[in-house]
């Protein structure tokens, strides 16, 4: 059985899951690699509350070129509302 190796890691099942999703799609066997033990006391810090993907090693590299393509650039979008004077939000 071939080395496996993490291409992504989150605190986040949903997201891990979605991550393994779309390497799948791609034809990347993936496991998903969870701490039993923080699952189990709802630990969602540090090592126990990591969720990890990993794919065989061979298959490693054009895993994470897929990811790289598929992450969106997230724009910040923090700046506060302006509102006119004399008006406001409601």
């Amino acid at each position: 059985m071939p080395p496996w190796w993490v291409v992504f890691e989150t605190h986040h099942p949903t997201e891990a899951h979605i991550v393994a999703g779309r390497l799948q799609s791609e034809g990347i066997q993936t496991q998903i690699l969870t701490y039993a033990g923080g699952a189990a006391l709802g630990i969602t810090v540090g090592v126990f509350g990591e969720v990890r993907v990993l794919v065989p090693a061979q298959q490693a590299k054009r895993a994470r070129e897929i990811l790289e393509q598929s992450s969106p650039v997230l724009q910040d979008d923090s700046s506060p509302v302006i509102f006119p004077p004399g008006e406001d939000a409601s």
